[in-house]
């Protein structure tokens, strides 16, 4: 396989290939559309949409089917894709002046409305916020909505993609049209943010490697798992959150026998690791740095 194919294949894998091999977009990231900023017009049926473009005037036949007949062409039609124009995708998520980004618009516009195209670069913002490149994460998260923009006045004013570009320019030069832009630029950052967070949570959990009993048992014998679904609410809240004021208020709720009972056997799985020297007693929470005094300690 090629370099490209290689690249393509292991930013699949690292971002569930658009969650599932679903066309990746802004609405399946989070809801949006009241956020754009939109010319109004008459918008477009369904029969306008063909081949990832706004079709010329009302009334054109599409061309072909609209979409992949199934999930399997879509993988290679955005594979394909990605092999032949990712040098111009990727010039175009580092453009920084707005002028440079309308020429590029004008000679490449087939490749930069393309609707894989928007996928592509929804990919990089959400890995390059993943990766910790914030700075190179803004500059495509704006670029991102610059295309949907267009693609947005198009639908509206029924016509191509391509004929409004020009016009999209002459907007966003005007104050108020810009703050709407500026804005939706945004609320498009915050939420490759949130999703960068969920995704690495997901990612995290996938990797997470799963003890036996035999390999989660502690230094008494007893299974942590089982010992911990045994405590109070309470407890386990204080556990969860590796907070010793909540653990010391669930301990103080209880009986003293109850809650040496349980401190035991928490102590006996390792949820509650105890370290003791001569002149200084230091307990624990398992994992935790060291802390305040265990308060119910016998």
């Amino acid at each position: 396989a090629s370099e490209i194919e290689r690249r393509v294949k292991e930013r699949e894998a690292r971002l569930e290939y658009m969650e599932r091999n679903r066309k990746w977009n802004v609405d399946n990231i989070a809801h949006t559309a009241a956020e754009r900023t939109i010319v109004s017009g008459g918008g477009s049926d369904g029969s306008e949409l063909h081949g990832g473009l706004v079709a010329g005037p009302h009334g054109a036949k599409p061309s072909k089917k609209m979409g992949p007949a199934s999930e399997k062409e879509a993988v290679l039609s955005y594979s394909a894709f990605v092999e032949e124009h990712e040098a111009e995708l990727e010039e175009f998520l580092q453009t920084i002046d707005l002028d440079d980004i309308k020429k590029q618009i004008h000679e490449h516009g087939d490749v930069y409305l393309h609707e894989h195209a928007q996928s592509y670069i929804l990919l990089s913002c959400l890995e390059d916020e993943m990766n910790g490149y914030h700075d190179k994460m803004r500059r495509a998260a704006r670029n991102s909505q610059i295309l949907s923009h267009i693609t947005e006045l198009g639908v509206s004013m029924r016509r191509h993609p391509r004929d409004v570009v020009l016009p999209f320019f002459r907007r966003i030069e005007e104050p108020a049209y810009r703050a709407g832009f500026d804005d939706a630029v945004e609320g498009f950052v915050d939420r490759i943010r949130k999703r960068a967070v969920e995704k690495r949570k997901e990612m995290d959990k996938d990797n997470a490697v799963e003890l036996s009993k035999e390999e989660r048992i502690g230094p008494g014998g007893l299974d942590p798992v089982e010992v911990f679904e045994s405590l109070p609410k309470p407890m386990q809240d204080a556990f969860e959150a590796k907070d010793m004021q909540m653990l010391q208020v669930a301990l103080e709720s209880m009986p003293l026998d109850e809650a040496k009972k349980h401190m035991e056997r928490c102590e006996a799985s390792g949820l509650w690791v105890s370290s003791k020297t001569d002149d200084q007693p230091d307990d624990r929470l398992a994992d935790d740095d060291d802390d305040d005094d265990h308060p119910g300690a016998p």
